[in-house]
């Protein structure tokens, strides 16, 4: 078999399993090819991946509206997905007109990674935190069972700093899946 042949065969057997940028492709094919052919022309990558092109196999529009519709399913916010494509070698002026075109809520998308991550606790837990402490306030107004105001406020200030903890450890959270502050914000105060 040719070198052409071989090199179109791996091509296809690539593009057969998932779509990919021609970037990726070429990194791919001269990284699994290099081997077999030690006189390998990135020439003859190019060739081939152009005619891959044209017989309409290989689409760089078609490789990143998967890429983009699969980040988003997993969860992955806007930031994490820019980030990622461009590492697979996808133009990031492409990458952003495709995040348009998904027309995806990433607020409620931030929220369901959240509820998935925390379980249903994650709205129960931060909101019963304001629920007591109104509920202590209360209570501590009207009765007198020997508390002293020192340990009230120091039970508050504890309940504070705990809520807090909490709240930064799920905005580090939705901060390593991608999500830009501003929707992290919006989640978190919607808790």
């Amino acid at each position: 078999m040719s070198k052409l042949m071989s090199l179109r065969r791996a091509a296809m057997d690539l593009l057969a399993r998932r779509e990919h940028s021609r970037a990726e492709l070429r990194k791919k094919l001269c990284a699994k090819l290099w081997r077999r052919f030690s006189e390998l022309d990135p020439g003859d990558i190019d060739d081939v991946l152009d005619q891959l092109a044209a017989d309409g196999l290989l689409s760089e529009q078609r490789a990143l509206s998967s890429f983009v519709r699969e980040r988003v399913r997993r969860g992955q916010g806007p930031i994490k997905i820019l980030f990622d494509a461009r590492q697979r070698g996808f133009d990031s002026a492409d990458v952003e007109a495709e995040l348009e075109v998904v027309e995806i809520d990433w607020i409620a998308s931030a929220s369901d990674v959240l509820h998935r991550r925390f379980g249903n606790g994650a709205r129960s837990e931060l909101a019963a935190d304001g629920a007591v402490e109104d509920a202590m306030e209360a209570t501590i107004a009207g009765d007198d069972s020997g508390v002293t105001n020192s340990e009230r406020r120091q039970s508050r200030n504890d309940r504070q700093i705990a809520l807090r903890k909490e709240q930064a450890r799920r905005y580090r959270f939705l901060t390593q899946r991608g999500f830009t502050g501003d929707q992290i914000t919006e989640v978190i105060r919607g808790i």
